[in-house]
């Protein structure tokens, strides 16, 4: 996957992103969920932890690429489910 590769997320960290994650002015993504263990949890790869990560052009390319859901607010919605 383009997006993964050009932000370098874990699998963990970008299943769980939601749209509203993405902030295009700023170009980063906040990452405040994981799945873990098969559940959704709060925080990054430590228990509260919160961090923002930048987008490359790259990054940010991949995004637009990605057909618009509305029965849904996560990026990728198909790779979450089969968690």
């Amino acid at each position: 996957m383009a997006f993964a590769a050009a932000t370098g997320l874990r699998p963990q960290e970008w299943m769980p992103l939601e749209r509203r994650d993405i902030d295009r002015d700023r170009r980063v993504l906040r990452v405040h969920r994981v799945i873990s263990d098969g559940e959704l949890r709060r925080g990054g790869k430590t228990t509260g932890s919160v961090r923002e990560v930048p987008l490359s052009r790259r990054a940010l390319n991949a995004l637009d690429r990605i057909p618009p859901r509305l029965d849904t607010p996560l990026l990728f919605p198909r790779q979450t489910a089969s968690c």
